[in-house]
């Protein structure tokens, strides 16, 4: 009966080669746009000595093979998409156990609503709004969702809003307002019992809004909601006039 080749009784038998061995993958995950590094890693739990194991993203070759060491094989910080590895030795190669996803989580998109382009250092507090809620306000004058121009102070400002999702990702919105100073001066002149004359505001603001003002009391007045309303008195009447 002939002998084939690899028989062991065979004078000078073939060395004969296997493809690599079969070893598992793990790890991937998720993580947030614009994250870098990812964080995310992949690995193979062991390897063999004279096979390489080349990393594949969608089925395409990522990086240089690395050469097995007997030990695990670690790719760290991918980005996303879907992961396998193919071990190579002389003999052939084969795909490793595993499909390993690696997923990138978009941003949330914050919306920060209801803050004015400019105050005035007087005017009253002035609540927010943030899109999605739940968000977190923050920057002079803010004080959970209410803004205050005096506790800010004069000039400009820029007022945050920062939301996570439920992912763990950040995103920030944000806005700039001016708070101006304004200071009143009521140059007026002295008007006799009877007589008529004008009532004149004159202020500092340097703003591109309108002034709202509020002469009291309105007795005599033609328009308590101008700077210049004309007063008709028939008696001692001190005037005065907040602005917003």
């Amino acid at each position: 009966k002939e002998k084939y080749k690899t028989d062991p009784s065979v004078d000078n038998p073939l060395n004969v080669l296997t493809i690599p061995a079969i070893f598992n993958m793990t790890g991937g995950g998720a993580y947030c746009a614009g994250k870098s590094p990812t964080g995310v890693n992949v690995t193979l739990d062991s390897t063999e000595v004279g096979v390489n194991y080349q990393l594949l993203k969608n089925s395409v070759p990522l990086g240089v093979p690395v050469a097995g060491n007997n030990s695990p094989i670690n790719w760290n910080n991918l980005a996303k998409g879907n992961y396998t590895v193919e071990a190579s030795n002389t003999s052939g190669s084969i795909i490793m156990t595993g499909l390993i996803k690696v997923i990138e989580n978009p941003l949330p998109v914050p919306d920060l609503q209801g803050l004015s382009n400019e105050y005035c250092f007087e005017s009253p507090i002035d609540t927010l709004n943030g899109i999605p809620a739940g968000g977190i306000f923050s920057g002079k004058g803010m004080t959970s969702k209410y803004f205050t121009p005096s506790q800010a102070g004069t000039g400009k400002h820029s007022i945050y809003y920062t939301y996570t999702d439920s992912n763990g990702c950040v995103n920030t919105d944000s806005a700039t307002t001016t708070v101006h100073l304004l200071t009143v001066d009521v140059n007026s002149p002295v008007i006799h019992c009877g007589d008529k004359g004008m009532l004149h505001a004159i202020t500092t603001y340097t703003g591109s809004g309108s002034l709202n003002y509020s002469w009291y009391p309105q007795e005599g007045l033609n328009n308590s909601s101008i700077a210049d309303p004309e007063a008709s008195v028939i008696d001692t009447i001190k005037y005065k006039v907040p602005v917003i």
